[in-house]
């Protein structure tokens, strides 16, 4: 019988050790850590999540409570979305960077894949581990401080409704960012009751199994403002370690992007 304690030593506790402040890619994201950004579909999630790629390759903040405290490389794998719509969105992002006289992020600190015709299977159908792909993504993960991984659906052919299946991936997922030291954020779209009812802003509202939010040390909801038609909210319904956020209330600018609907300080290209 496999004795995991054989190689391990237990925490050593010290009084006069000072307390350590935890080093966050994005709020409740170390590396090492995985998190969830849950949405429904057609509300920006993505390009959300490409805001968040750009803030922590530039190490600014871009939109108001998101502290990026430093910069490091970025990798983002887009399954949904082609070249013409990411293309689109990064260059909207740039301009109204330049615009606010933020500091561009450097090519090399950014990968951006569209790959809309493709998936990257972690698990098959019966929830086994596929381990060509685990170790290509492994490998692409390498060196990187924030991969974003869009959506989780592309991740897998298991059945997300199966605990053991998406405990499974989870503990894969949190495998790769411990040995590459990066933070992984995964895209994942909310329910549909939760999306009807109004209450895309609580951790049930991950669709399939609740593995999965459990498994996540962030989670961050984007969902429609219960009070003003048309805007969205961007909450945080899983935040360890680190302290409560309000929620924020956005909306999408001219080009798409989103940004604070009370002025101009937010990213998205609406002044």
């Amino acid at each position: 019988m496999n004795n995991i304690f054989r190689s391990k030593r237990p925490d050593i506790f010290d009084a006069d050790t000072p307390f350590r402040a935890p080093e966050f890619i994005l709020p409740g994201l170390r590396a090492g850590q995985v998190g969830l950004l849950c949405a429904p579909g057609e509300t920006g999630k993505s390009f959300l999540a490409l805001e968040l790629a750009f803030a922590v390759a530039s190490g600014n903040c871009l939109l108001e409570k998101i502290p990026v405290h430093a910069a490091g490389p970025v990798l983002v794998l887009q399954f949904e979305d082609d070249s013409f719509d990411t293309v689109n969105r990064g260059n909207s992002i740039l301009r109204t960077m330049r615009e606010q006289g933020k500091i561009l992020p450097e090519p090399t600190a950014l990968s951006v894949f569209s790959l809309p015709e493709e998936a990257l299977p972690l698990l098959d159908s019966s929830g086994l581990l596929i381990e060509e792909n685990i170790t290509a993504l492994t490998e692409i993960c390498e060196g990187m401080r924030l991969v974003i991984l869009d959506p989780l659906s592309h991740l897998h052919v298991a059945n997300e409704n199966d605990s053991t299946h998406m405990n499974v991936l989870s503990k894969v997922l949190k495998k790769i960012a411990q040995k590459c030291q990066c933070g992984v954020l995964i895209c994942h779209h909310t329910n549909k009751a939760a999306t009807l009812s109004g209450q895309g802003d609580i951790q049930q509202a991950a669709r399939g199994s609740s593995a999965l939010v459990d498994a996540a040390r962030l989670v961050m909801n984007l969902s429609r403002h219960p009070k003003q038609e048309g805007w969205l909210q961007l909450s945080w319904s899983k935040l360890n370690g680190h302290a409560p956020i309000d929620a924020i209330d956005l909306v999408r600018g001219k080009e798409g992007g989103l940004v604070a609907p009370y002025g101009d300080k937010e990213i998205g290209g609406i002044k």
